[in-house]
C-alpha cells in the first residue's frame, strides 16, 4: 500500500532545491539560539593562615592579641602590641637576680615593666604555637633552661593564702608586700584582684588540679588563659610535668607568697609559694615602641 502522506511531501517539498548556507544556520539566532555563557565553578579557596602572632624587632619578639581572662571569662589584661625581651636581664652574660619587688621597680625605671604571671603564661602559649620559629623557640625553652640549668623567672603577681580563701593579686601595690617591698609606688593603676575558695588544694600535677572546680578557678584566675591546659602541653614539650606548686600548711597560715614561673628539677612549675625574699631571673616587657 502506497503511503499518500509521504509521495505527496516528496512531490511539494518546497526546500528540494534549496541550497543550505551553513554558516547563515549557524549565525541565525532563531535557528540555533546562542547559549548562555555558563559560569566557571568556583574552586575550593585554599584555608586562610593564621595570622601571624610575632614578630622580631631588635632585641625583642614583638607579640600581638595577648588577652588574659579571668574564670569567668572576663577580661581584665590585653595588648594589641607587645615588647618581649629575648633574654632574662643579664651583666655581661652573667644572670642579674631580682626579688620580685626589684624586678617590679627595675623594669619600671626602665620605662618597662615586669609581666604579671597571666600575661607570662599568654606569652607562653603564643610562643609555643610559633614554636617552630627559631627566635620564638629560644625565648620559650629559657623558661626551661635560661643557661643555668632551670627556668624560674619573677612574675608581677602575688597570691594572699588565707583560711579557706585566697586572693591572687595581678601587679600588686607596696601595701601588698608585707614585707620585702618598699615605697616607690609601683603598678600604680594596674592592681587587679581575684578571690577564690580554698577547697582540696594540694601541690600535684596540672592535669590532676583542673579537675578540682575550686582548684581549676584558682588556675584561671592565676594563669589568664581560659585553657590553662595549654600548660601541661608545655611541660610535655619541655619534658617535664606542668605541676601547681602550693604553700605547705595550705589554708591554716594566713602569708602571702611569691610567684615564680618555669622549669625546676623535675617539673614546670607554677609556683606560687615562694617567699618574697627570694631573688632569681627577671624578664622585661614593653607595651609601645622602645625609646
Amino acid at each position: 500500500m502506497v503511503n499518500t502522506k509521504t509521495e505527496m511531501t516528496k512531490e511539494f517539498n518546497p526546500w528540494k532545491y534549496v541550497k543550505v548556507d551553513p554558516d547563515s544556520v549557524k549565525n541565525n539566532p532563531y535557528l540555533n539560539p546562542k547559549k548562555k555563557d555558563v559560569e566557571p565553578k568556583a574552586t575550593a579557596k585554599e584555608p586562610s593562615q593564621s595570622p601571624v602572632k610575632v614578630f622580631s624587632k631588635d632585641d625583642y619578639l614583638v607579640l600581638e592579641d595577648l588577652v588574659c581572662t579571668d574564670a569567668e571569662g572576663n577580661v581584665f589584661e590585653r595588648y594589641d602590641n607587645l615588647y618581649v625581651r629575648k633574654d632574662v636581664e643579664r651583666n655581661n652574660a652573667n644572670q642579674v637576680d631580682f626579688t620580685p619587688y626589684q624586678a617590679i621597680v627595675h623594669f619600671e625605671s626602665q620605662n618597662h615593666f615586669l609581666p604579671s604571671f597571666a600575661l607570662s603564661c599568654n606569652i607562653l602559649a603564643t610562643l609555643y604555637a610559633d614554636k617552630t620559629n627559631l627566635e620564638s623557640n629560644a625565648v620559650l625553652m629559657q623558661y626551661k633552661d635560661k643557661g643555668n640549668g632551670y627556668g624560674w623567672q619573677a612574675q608581677n603577681t602575688v597570691v594572699k593564702w588565707n583560711k579557706g580563701k585566697g586572693e591572687v593579686i595581678h601587679y600588686p601595690y607596696d601595701s601588698d608586700f608585707p614585707n620585702n617591698g618598699g615605697s616607690d609606688n609601683i603598678n600604680q593603676g594596674k592592681r587587679h584582684s581575684l578571690d577564690f575558695k580554698v577547697k582540696g588544694f594540694k601541690t600535684e600535677n596540672l592535669e590532676a588540679a583542673l579537675k578540682n572546680k575550686h582548684f581549676n578557678t584558682y588556675i584561671k584566675n592565676l594563669t589568664g588563659l581560659p585553657n590553662p591546659e595549654i600548660l601541661v602541653e608545655i611541660g610535655d614539650y619541655f619534658s617535664k610535668p606542668a605541676k601547681v606548686w602550693l604553700p605547705i600548711n595550705i589554708g591554716n597560715v594566713a602569708t602571702t607568697r611569691a610567684s615564680w614561673l618555669g622549669c625546676y628539677g623535675n617539673g614546670f612549675y607554677l609556683y606560687t609559694s615562694g617567699i618574697l625574699s627570694n631573688s632569681d631571673a627577671a624578664r622585661g616587657v614593653l607595651f609601645g615602641e622602645p625609646r
